[in-house]
């Protein structure tokens, strides 16, 4: 199933051995965090950039029409095929708000764009309930535990937040939920409470 999952992402590559030893594809992701009009994290958008060789393979499948652009039926092919397969990987986006990983509901939303050379996925998942994160800790991390696709947090402007409550983050190394002896990189809301 893992297998398929992979494929489904996009596995114009031939899979030989173990393929967790080493990345084959490349992930730049930022997270927009989005509040209602309590102040509370309902969803989390994400974008995420893929490495250009991984790009070119899916662009020649999907863009029929080489217009650089997915028209309506090219993006359905492309969601069935490349991206509702991860489902079974959970989107490989793990929230927790106090230690506890909650479950997060389907995808909303998703978007792929071609940038340049670029493949570029946008998606929203929501939580399973509006998390008021001025009281509760959360954290994200966006990783392959098996390490075929090496996921890496944007340089440039890796948080967004949409809403009213006015929120920091700090990015740190967590060891607990490493990829191949190397932490993770996760992602803390820092809030202020309103009162």
């Amino acid at each position: 199933m893992r297998r398929a999952a992979l494929w489904g992402l996009g596995l114009w590559l031939a899979i030989s051995g173990s393929a967790g030893a080493h990345p084959h594809i490349w992930v730049d992701h930022d997270a927009t965090f989005l509040f209602d009009e309590a102040g509370r994290v309902t969803a989390i958008r994400e974008r995420w950039r893929f490495d250009e060789m991984f790009s070119t393979g899916v662009i020649s499948d999907f863009d029929k029409n080489k217009d650089k652009a997915f028209d309506a039926k090219e993006l359905v092919k492309l969601k069935s095929a490349a991206f509702d397969n991860m489902k079974d990987s959970g989107f490989f986006t793990h929230v927790w708000a106090d230690g506890i990983k909650l479950a997060l509901k389907a995808p909303v939303g998703f978007v792929a764009v071609i940038d340049g050379p670029q493949l570029v996925y946008t998606f929203t998942l929501p939580l399973p309930e509006p998390v008021d994160a001025a009281r509760h800790k959360l954290g994200l991390i966006v990783a392959d535990q098996e390490f075929f696709i090496d996921f890496h947090v944007a340089d440039l402007d890796p948080v967004r937040f949409e809403g009213p409550q006015a929120c920091g983050f700090t990015v740190v190394d967590d060891p607990e939920h490493d990829v191949w002896g190397t932490p993770s990189r996760r992602i803390n809301l820092i809030c202020r409470s309103p009162d």
